[in-house]
C-alpha cells in the first residue's frame, strides 16, 4: 500500500465515521420506538450520503440496522444481508 492510498483511506474513513455514528444512534432509537417520518427521511439521506462518498472511491455501503453491531459496512462489491460481514465495518 502506498502513502497516497493510506491518505485516501484515512480521508474516506474520516468522512464515513460520523455518518455511521449518526446512523447507529438512529438504529438504537428505532429499537425503543418507531422513528418519525422525519427521522426515517434523515436516515435515508444519511445512507445515500454514505453511498455517494463510497462511490467516489469505487466502493459500496451496506446499512445493517441491528444496533448490536456496526451500522455501516464498506465493501469493494455490493454487500447484502448475506455477505455484509465480508466488508469493512465503519
Amino acid at each position: 500500500m502506498t502513502i497516497k492510498q493510506l491518505r485516501q483511506a484515512r480521508h474516506l474513513l474520516e468522512k464515513l465515521a460520523p455518518i455511521s455514528r449518526k446512523i447507529s444512534t438512529m438504529d438504537i432509537n428505532s429499537c425503543d420506538r418507531e422513528l418519525t417520518e422525519r427521522e426515517e427521511k434523515h436516515l435515508t439521506d444519511l445512507c445515500e450520503q454514505a453511498q455517494k462518498i463510497a462511490r467516489e472511491f469505487g466502493l459500496y455501503i451496506y446499512h445493517q440496522g441491528d444496533p448490536r453491531g456496526s451500522s455501516l459496512y464498506l465493501g469493494d462489491k455490493r454487500l447484502t444481508e448475506k455477505n455484509y460481514n465480508q466488508g469493512f465495518a465503519i
